[in-house]
């Protein structure tokens, strides 16, 4: 047997230990089940003006449309991406996350933030978009067994998109007073 190995060894196994200790103290955190409906609500754009009862049906949900989620840190602001959603022909989801905060935000939050070119009609408040870009769809605090979840993201008209002020003709369907401002949401 080779005698100089052994010291090694008296370090090498309490450390592999410690490492196997920590996988397993990691594999022991309490997951709950986050399920729910992602829903769209469109702005009115024109057209035939629509029953009151029909304005409402104007919210439904979405297949297909994918939330990234990522933990909210202590200070607010969004912490690394590290899993997703995508909802079913019905617009459900399901996940699993263990006790903490979380934000989901839609694709263009998690890229890079590129400002909006302004053109002839629209001129873009750059402060606005960006307070609106770090801002999230949906804060969920998960603590234990939970309820459904609806999270509800807006389309807007070309004409009230947030933190855009919107210059040109309207149709004539719109009113004069439904342009857009700055206030922040963002359409996809």
């Amino acid at each position: 047997m080779n005698y100089k190995l052994v010291p090694a060894l008296f370090i090498l196994i309490p450390a592999l230990s410690v490492v196997c200790g920590f996988a397993r103290a990691k594999s022991k955190v309490k997951l709950y089940q986050v399920s729910g409906t992602v829903l769209i609500t469109h702005d009115y754009c024109g057209g035939a003006r629509l029953a009151e009862d029909q304005v409402n049906k104007q919210t439904y949900p979405v297949a297909g449309t994918t939330l990234y989620i990522c933990r909210q840190g202590s200070d607010g602001n969004r912490q690394h991406y590290f899993d997703s959603i995508v909802c079913d022909s019905a617009g459900h989801f399901t996940t699993k996350l263990p006790a903490g905060k979380y934000c989901f935000v839609q694709k263009w939050r998690t890229e890079p933030l590129v400002y909006p070119v302004n053109t002839k009609f629209e001129t873009w408040d750059t402060a606005c978009y960006r307070q609106d870009y770090n801002n999230s769809d949906f804060i969920l605090t998960v603590k234990g067994k939970m309820p459904a979840v609806k999270i509800t993201l807006r389309r807007y008209c070309s004409w009230t998109r947030p933190c855009c002020t919107f210059t040109g003709p309207l149709p004539p369907s719109a009113p004069p007073t439904n342009r857009g401002g700055n206030q922040p949401g963002h359409q996809e």
